[in-house]
């Protein structure tokens, strides 16, 4: 006997068991079960049981669903989600059944859900709902489709040749097509109904009766056996009085009757003047042989064997095929105009079970006998004999090549709108949006759904008010067309440029019947156009005016200045030794440096004045409405110390100054060109007075202007016309008096000037970049001259060569001189590389590595002009240098002066202690020599042992060389 505990766990394994066949049934439902309650009507429901397929369905998990009830509500579109919630609540408040429909967007496909719910009222406001959801996407498609092909039909319907009306159950006349009314006059609102129309059509009784009661027999036996009745003939009423003979056809699909009209007026006139001069059946059949030759369709009458050997053949057929009557009779048309490709389709088509007689249409491809193909409708339908056996097979054909190939071109138009890049929209007389493309919805972000019902003013944006809208109708009904720019808004929000062109489409008597817009998004394109406007005035670097923008600026501030009698001064800057940072720290670094310059040399003005890059690294200021000259001179300086703060680039702090020259209006000039050219030349001698400094503008500059620029025009053709030589200068070693090596020293060889010392003509070669081609010139010319050298005097002379600060700070110096002394055929020590003091401390982990890589090479170094300028011992005693030379300003004093006398002797004895040679330039005097071989300088050079020589004379000195002790 079972106890009552086992009792319980049986009960409780039964149970389990229903509860688990429950969820086998819930879990093969096409759908997804839910039970849930609310614990208050507007409350979310709390799930205690939903089915399987809830992720696949719903993509949330009913595991989610259960604990998180808002879960559910995550893939519902935002559009869908409050009638959604507004539905489900009104349901649980009144305890009815809810019923609706949803979209989801699950792993990036759209589903519509249908959901179904009984709600029950519980005590306190709560309820209990059980329901189920579903996926009805396929029939959504399917109802889309429907929607379409209705669409389709009622096009074709009103389209139709034949005059055909449809009626309802209830007798009601649903739809008359435009055939009916031409042939009738009558439309659906004069003949509403079926009693109306026979009322109209068979004005007498007893006749209208008795065509009812045909039709309606006609109706019942199509009804019943599904084939079409033969159809009923009667004479019609027309509605401006005149009588019809037509035929009635009447077939019956989803409780509607649709009734098709055949004007046979003509033939029934005919066949009754045929019968009243012939006899029936010969009158009739001339008739019908008659009214065959004159079809505007081909009919072909064949055999019904498997061949279709023709047996009669109209004169359209001759016309459609181009075979004469007798080229065709007995013949098969597999033969004559079928493809071989479509000969089993036909005979398929052909084969019409016992008893059919129903036509069967067949569109196919045919042969012409001049060799085309075309495409052709046939119509075949068979003939019977007396005994019921089809013996002849009769063909109506028209040639539809035109209808294909406009029903390509649509097909064609279509793919066209689907993958157009622009934007299409199509919109009725009323500017509701019927069509558009994927562009559109693209472009704009508004679906076909949202869009289609609506107007174009769903794009507008605000930035076009009424008058632009009113001008733009006011073009389009009257010109029919209108093109322009406008802004529109997407769905997002975001603006955007459009074109458009919209264009009005009228019906034969002029009415509009659509308009048709065709935009694409051209906000790039304008961005791009504004910025090359943009471009064009201003500076791409600094985003300051250009020099365009500068003139036409500084020609209105002239102009205002000349009407109430103020002043304008123009400030041109250029800043100093800005070719060195290119050089050494790179383009990027260079154009860091200006930008941080253009910052600043505006903050440091007033609103009203304009600063403008020029080009490189020039800058011009207009400072306007000045009242003294004196005042630009305020600003100038204002400008030149709002540049003293150090700029950091490529780690290092870099401190940046500039040259300027002030021109005033009217002081100085009367118009744009001569203000710049004089503050351009003004800020030249501003440079050339020590830099980091401004300068007004005076008469003489102009003079001094036109000789620079001669001698820069000239320099750079020195080089081409080989003006340039080196003179050599002899170094001795002053503890035997022999001459052991030389110093390289320019000269320009000036075709109207002579021989032009460097002091006037290197300076300007630094200004205007022409010193790195020059120094490597030198450089170069002093390496062949070694080699020249060994061979003709049968010694090696090192010769030192002096280096630009930008020519050593060129990335690609050591290669150069490598090449130089490979080129040569010398040895590297031969070639002594003399630097200044500020060129080997500027960048000075650079310059190490880059002295380091020549000392690899072999090649010497010096630092000239040492105590000049300012060296670091730490960086001096790192730098791998041979020698350093003293600057002749020290040895010049040295026989006058006891403190140069120390100085020297410092010079000496920290080189030494350096491990490094010295050479004294400017040694002139035999007790300037004596004092420094009691120091122990190692070498010396100076006019007391030789002047700076032509190759010839130097050559001549090597050869009679004394030594000096």
């Amino acid at each position: 006997m079972q106890t009552t505990d086992q009792a319980s766990a049986l009960e409780l394994q039964a149970l389990r068991e229903r509860d688990k066949q429950l969820r086998d049934v819930t879990d093969n439902l096409p759908c997804v079960v839910f039970l849930s309650h609310f614990a208050a009507p507007d409350a979310l429901p709390i799930f205690s049981f939903i089915g399987a397929g809830a992720k696949q369905l719903l993509g949330v998990d009913a595991e989610t669903m259960v604990r998180d009830p808002a879960a559910r509500f995550r893939t519902v579109f935002p559009e869908d989600l409050p009638s959604l919630q507004a539905g489900i609540r009104a349901a649980a408040r009144r305890g009815k059944l809810w019923k609706g429909e949803f979209r989801v967007r699950v792993d990036g496909q759209i589903r519509w859900i249908e959901g179904h719910a009984r709600f029950q009222k519980l005590r306190g406001g709560a309820a209990f709902a059980s329901g189920y959801w579903a996926d009805i996407t396929e029939h959504k498609s399917f109802d889309l489709e429907r929607r379409e092909m209705q669409g389709r039909f009622e096009q074709i319907f009103e389209a139709a040749p034949h005059p055909t009306a449809i009626t309802d159950a209830a007798d009601h006349i649903t739809a008359v097509n435009s055939a009916y009314t031409r042939l009738l006059g009558y439309t659906q609102q004069d003949i509403p109904t079926l009693s109306a129309c026979f009322e109209r059509l068979f004005p007498e009784p007893a006749y209208r009766a008795r065509i009812l009661q045909e039709w309606r027999e006609s109706v019942r036996q199509f009804t019943q056996t599904g084939t079409p009745a033969p159809p009923v003939v009667a004479r019609v009423r027309c509605k401006n009085g005149t009588e019809r003979v037509v035929e009635a056809r009447s077939s019956v699909a989803s409780g509607e009757a649709i009734v098709t009209l055949n004007d046979i007026t003509d033939r029934v006139h005919a066949e009754a003047a045929q019968r009243r001069t012939a006899g029936e059946r010969d009158n009739l059949q001339s008739q019908l042989h008659l009214q065959s030759d004159r079809l505007p369709m081909a009919l072909v009458i064949a055999d019904a064997s498997e061949d279709l050997t023709v047996r009669d053949w109209n004169p359209a057929a001759e016309r459609i095929f181009g075979y004469s009557r007798e080229e065709v009779m007995g013949r098969t048309p597999y033969e004559l105009f079928i493809p071989p490709q479509r000969t089993q389709h036909v005979r398929d088509a052909v084969r019409w079970p016992t008893g059919a007689d129903e036509t069967v249409r067949v569109v196919n491809e045919s042969y012409t006998k001049d060799g085309r193909t075309i495409w052709c409708e046939w119509f075949y339908t068979p003939l019977r004999d007396q005994n019921g056996k089809i013996t002849r097979v009769m063909a109506m054909v028209q040639d539809i090549t035109e209808r294909v190939e406009a029903e390509e071109r649509m097909r064609l138009w279509s793919h066209v709108l689907d993958y157009s890049a622009e934007g299409i929209f199509i919109c009725d007389p009323q500017q509701r949006i019927l069509l558009v493309n994927a562009a559109f919805q693209q472009l704009t972000g508004f679906s076909a759904d949202e869009a289609i019902g609506k107007t174009p003013r769903i794009l507008q944006s605000g930035r076009q008010g009424p008058t632009f809208y009113a001008e733009l109708w006011k073009t389009l009904t009257t010109t029919g067309r209108w093109r322009g720019e406008m802004w529109n808004r997407r769905k997002s929000g975001e603006l955007y440029v459009e074109w458009l062109s919209v264009s009005a489409v009228h019906q034969e008597g002029g009415k509009v019947s659509h308009y048709v817009g065709l935009f694409s998004d051209v906000t790039e394109r304008k961005a791009a156009e504004d910025r090359v406007v943009h471009l064009a005035q201003y500076d791409a670097l600094t985003d300051l005016p250009n020099r365009v923008l500068l003139t036409d600026r500084l020609g209105q501030v002239i102009k205002a200045a000349q009407r109430d009698g103020s002043k304008v001064a123009v400030v041109f800057a250029d800043l100093d030794r800005f070719k060195e940072v290119n050089d050494s720290l790179g383009h990027d670094a260079g154009d860091v440096l200006l930008q941080t310059v253009a910052q600043r040399l505006s903050e440091a003005l007033r609103a009203e004045d304009t600063v403008a890059r020029m080009g490189g690294d020039e800058f011009v200021v207009v400072l306007q409405d000045l009242r003294l000259a004196e005042d630009a001179a305020v600003i100038a300086q204002k400008l030149l110390e709002s540049l003293i703060e150090p700029v950091m680039l490529e780690g290092q702090e870099i401190t940046v100054t500039a040259s300027m020259g002030i021109s005033v209006f009217p002081d100085d000039a009367a118009n744009v060109q001569d203000m710049l050219r004089n503050a351009d030349t003004a800020m030249y001698v501003a440079k050339g007075a020590g830099r980091n400094a401004y300068r007004f503008y005076t008469g003489d500059m102009n003079q001094r202007a036109l000789e620079m620029l001669s001698v820069e025009n000239a320099l750079r053709r020195a080089l081409e016309r080989r003006e340039l030589e080196l003179h050599y200068q002899p170094q001795i070693d002053i503890a035997s008096g022999a001459l052991v090596g030389a110093e390289a020293l320019i000269r320009w060889n000036h075709p109207d000037r002579g021989l032009v010392m460097p002091g006037a003509f290197i300076s300007i070669a630094e200004e205007r970049g022409l010193i790195i081609p020059i120094g490597n010139w030198v450089m170069e010319e002093a390496a062949r001259q070694v080699a020249v050298w060994e061979k003709a005097l049968g010694q090696s002379l090192p010769v030192a060569v002096n280096v630009s600060s930008l020519q050593f700070h060129q990335k690609a110096f050591a290669d150069r001189v490598a090449k130089a002394v490979r080129d040569n055929g010398i040895a590297p020590d031969r070639l002594e590389l003399e630097l200044t003091e500020s060129i080997v401390m500027k960048d000075t982990e650079a310059t190490i590595a880059l002295l380091k890589r020549l000392r690899e090479m072999g090649l010497r170094m010096s630092i000239d002009d040492f105590g000049t300028g300012y060296s670091s011992l730490n960086y001096l005693r790192r730098f791998p240098i041979d020698k350093i030379k003293i600057d002749q300003s020290f040895v010049r004093e040295m026989d006058q002066a006891a403190e140069a006398v120390r100085l020297v002797g410092g010079i000496i004895a920290l080189a030494k202690s350096l491990g490094l040679k010295v050479i004294a330039e400017g040694v002139e005097t035999r007790a300037q020599l004596d004092l420094l071989r009691a120091h122990g300088c190692h070498e010396a050079q100076g006019y007391l042992f030789g002047r700076a020589l032509p190759i010839v004379a130097f050559e001549k000195l090597v050869r009679d060389w004394q030594p000096i002790v």
